[in-house]
């Protein structure tokens, strides 16, 4: 029996918003995992993290 290993990782914020310290951290972190044999899933919203100026 081999043992499944999945994640999902749910975020208001949009997973690929490269503004985002965050998401760059999350999205680094879920490579890592998915690269260990995990099974990942990404929700995210559309919601960037830009300053106005």
């Amino acid at each position: 029996m081999s043992k499944h290993r999945k994640i999902l990782f749910a975020t208001r914020h949009c997973y690929l918003d490269d503004s985002n310290g965050a998401a760059v951290s999350s999205r680094e972190l879920i490579q890592l995992l998915a690269g260990q044999g995990f099974a990942v899933e990404v929700l995210s919203s559309t919601a960037l993290d830009l300053a106005i100026e």
